[in-house]
């Protein structure tokens, strides 16, 4: 009797692997998980710079204008600048070379002095450093210094131009 006991017992209980084996099964499957990381590239200006009033034959103050650049692409990149005319005021205007351009600070890459004006053609200014090819989510910020030697005989009047700034990768 107790070999039939054992007997059942051990038919129930394989019987109980065998079904539970079959349920219990595990299968695999791998699942491709992408994401597409979009390109930052920004240069930001300020919209103006005020320089006030001055006299004729003097210089005014070294006014500092803050450049913010930022990228994630991963590649060398430069800025340029230029102005778009001369400073005009109705019909009379003031020379490119009274609008000087002294350098700047910040980054970690080369600054390009040139002639030290403010011309009508893109100049190259700044060439990023190897540490700035992604600088999200923060930012470069590259302090530049301009001044205007105003001339002895210029006409009095409000004068305006429009100075450009263009980021762009090696």
């Amino acid at each position: 009797m107790i070999k039939k006991s054992v007997v059942c017992f051990l038919f129930i209980f394989l019987s109980f692997i065998f079904v539970c084996d079959s349920y219990c099964s595990q299968d695999q499957q791998g699942t491709n998980v992408s994401l597409s990381v979009n390109p930052v590239f920004y240069i930001s200006a300020p919209t103006s710079i005020n320089f006030n009033s001055i006299n004729p034959g003097q210089s005014t103050p070294v006014r500092t204008v803050q450049i913010h650049c930022g990228t994630n692409n991963n590649k060398a990149w430069s800025i340029n600048m230029k102005v778009l005319s001369e400073f005009t005021s109705g019909a009379e205007t003031m020379p490119y070379d009274a609008f000087k351009w002294l350098g700047g600070t910040g980054g970690s890459g080369s600054w390009y002095l040139d002639e030290g004006y403010v011309k009508s053609t893109d100049v190259m200014i700044y060439s990023c450093g190897p540490n700035e090819y992604v600088t999200s989510p923060n930012e470069i910020i590259l302090n530049l210094n301009f001044k205007i030697d105003v001339p002895g005989f210029q006409a009095a009047g409000e004068y305006t131009t429009t100075l450009q700034f263009t980021i762009f990768e090696n």
